[in-house]
């Protein structure tokens, strides 16, 4: 998640900072949230493979529980009034997750118990109906404002989101399109996007050659769903009904011809881009096949 600078001129003092311990060595704050106090999230790197061969007998730079002791203490050291440090018992695929050892040292006082579920969810819809409580006022109106004037483009998908009241209609719209909440990557989405690239790689190599690859076709598709870096399990199940469907879906899109192929025809550079009262629209048209002249075919990707 980006921000642009512009953005936080007048409130450096009430930003909230999201830093990494290393980079906050020699920096202070007022209240600093440490999260993610585990094993694995510490260890994470120490104790993946070493480009170097296994049987050279070389000790490691640093002991590995020595190393994170002073991070844990730059931790520490970093908070002028409040310190409040956190883990997660579970991660997300509800395996068990192990707390640092060497905050089992910290006095029994200093620590408060778990914070539960109900508790955890109430806190959220607090903060939720906070944030998007109308109308907006004062600073918060003329920060939205500003982004929006900056930043905001409008797409099929953000007017959908606005106008579909079922799933939260202008609240969804603010925090998804406006404010960009990062989510977490949807197994459907990414499948859909790889199929939409797969294509798109496929199309280009045949303006290119005049020849249909289905191999082209089918690589595309493996290497772009690939990069998002699902499970084993979940990548294979998606690979093996990827490969099925987009061969089954070769058969129907060779041995045609396509007339003059305009492929991911974008709105925002499209005639000096296009405005409705001054709000830029965007998208992308997948696939437009000018035939003589005379008709024009337009085909959307749906998965």
């Amino acid at each position: 998640m980006q921000i642009s600078a512009s953005h936080l001129v007048g409130h450096e003092g009430t930003a909230v900072n999201l830093i990494t311990v290393h980079k906050a060595k020699g920096l202070e704050y007022g209240r600093v949230y440490a999260i993610g106090l585990t094993e694995k999230q510490y260890k994470l790197g120490k104790v993946s493979g070493s480009p170097l061969p296994k049987n050279l007998p070389l000790a490691p730079e640093k002991d590995d529980d020595e190393d994170i002791r002073r991070l844990v203490y730059t931790v520490f050291t970093r908070a002028k009034k409040d310190l409040i440090l956190s883990y997660a018992q579970m991660n997300l695929n509800e395996k068990k997750e192990d707390p640092l050892g060497c905050l089992t040292d910290l006095n029994p006082a200093w620590t408060s118990s778990s914070v539960g579920t109900e508790s955890l969810v109430d806190f959220l819809e607090r903060e939720r109906k906070d944030l998007f409580s109308l109308p907006y006022h004062g600073d918060e109106k003329n920060f939205l404002a500003d982004r929006i004037a900056k930043q905001f483009t409008l797409s099929v998908t953000a007017l959908q989101n606005f106008l579909n009241v079922a799933d939260g209609g202008p609240e969804h719209f603010v925090a998804n399109n406006i404010l960009r909440f990062p989510q977490a990557k949807s197994e459907s989405a990414c499948y859909g996007s790889a199929m939409h690239k797969a294509l798109e790689v496929f199309f280009n190599d045949y303006k290119k050659t005049g020849l249909y690859s289905k191999s082209t076709l089918l690589d595309a598709f493996e290497t772009a769903f690939k990069q998002d870096r699902f499970a084993e399990a979940t990548e294979r199940d998606f690979l093996a009904r990827g490969t099925e469907n987009l061969g089954a879906l070769y058969s129907e899109i060779t041995g045609k011809s396509y007339g003059d192929l305009h492929l991911e025809y974008d709105f925002r550079t499209a005639f000096g881009g296009i405005f409705l009262d001054g709000m830029q629209l965007t998208g992308k048209i997948d696939r437009i096949e000018v035939i003589d002249n005379t008709k024009i075919i337009i085909t959307d990707y749906k998965t």
